[in-house]
């Protein structure tokens, strides 16, 4: 997945997506961080694995992270499943 298309699902996926703040895409070849409210959060783009990050920039996978994860999932999920723009229907 490339890093627009991270930050196409991250918006999709979150609800207030509005509140979708402080991304950088920078820091890591193969990894989005952003912060979503009061959490901050890492994407690997390899595997949509998650992670949030805790005080002394550690990552933590815990209850946060587990359901960012599934809902980038489901939103990747659906999003690979749209027509591709340009494509005309048979």
């Amino acid at each position: 997945m490339t890093k627009a298309k991270a930050l196409e699902v991250i918006v999709r996926a979150f609800p207030h997506s509005e509140q979708v703040r402080d991304i950088d895409l920078d820091s890591e070849p193969e990894a989005v961080r952003f912060s979503w409210r009061s959490q901050r959060f890492r994407l690997a783009l390899g595997n949509l694995s998650v992670e949030t990050t805790v005080p002394g920039g550690f990552l933590c996978g815990g209850d946060v992270s587990i359901l960012a994860e599934a809902l980038i999932r489901r939103v990747a999920a659906r999003i690979s499943a749209e027509p591709s723009s340009g494509t005309q229907p048979a």
